[in-house]
């Protein structure tokens, strides 16, 4: 059943106690209604939906998959027990870069388990940040999801020649921290993630 607070719609979902799992509720709520009881209806009698990401063009494509991942598009789906999704971490690697790009994936993935949240991962230009990055960068600075100091760490998969300085300059800019993994090649490189 739907209920509705200040425009945002929700439900709960209660899983009882089995074997070795505790019982928990989950609380999935969001702005859209349509949405909303789309997911109630689903959890009632499964039907699943396929979803397609599309962008103009990379970096928007890429921006898509990363809320659709951190789970900020749609209802947002708490636990009772932890309702905390700050975004600290975020990783970035050049859009041209595939062998990085390969290499940066298990590193969002490893860090995203270390730190129990998602971890978003965008794609750039070497020198500079394209418009749909940037601007998923500041709404998230915007909306507080990145912690209460309103700052998290890029983890920058690639050396200076594809992830050059100015880059990381409008990074700092923006408030965020930077840490890089390059090795003097890219196999280097993709063995300073693992």
């Amino acid at each position: 059943r739907l209920k509705s607070y200040k425009d945002v719609y929700r439900f709960e979902v209660k899983l009882h106690q089995k074997d070795d799992l505790k019982a928990e509720t989950y609380v999935i709520s969001g702005k859209d209604k349509d949405e909303v009881a789309r997911l109630a209806s689903w959890m009632i009698r499964p039907q699943a939906r396929v979803d397609k990401f599309e962008g103009s063009n990379r970096y928007e494509t890429a921006v898509l998959l990363a809320k659709e991942y951190a789970g900020l598009n749609g209802p947002r789906v708490t636990n009772s027990s932890n309702n905390n999704q700050t975004i600290k971490d975020i990783v970035l690697v050049n859009g041209d870069a595939l062998v990085d790009g390969l290499a940066a994936a298990p590193l969002a993935s490893s860090i995203a388990d270390y730190n129990s949240k998602k971890v978003p991962m965008l794609l750039t230009e070497a020198d500079h940040l394209p418009k749909a990055t940037v601007k998923f960068l500041k709404e998230l600075m915007a909306d507080h999801l990145v912690g209460n100091n309103k700052s998290a760490t890029i983890h920058l998969v690639g050396g200076e020649s594809v992830l050059n300085k100015s880059l990381e300059r409008e990074l700092r800019e923006l408030g965020f921290k930077i840490e890089r993994y390059d090795g003097s090649n890219r196999e280097e490189t993709s063995l300073l993630v693992m």
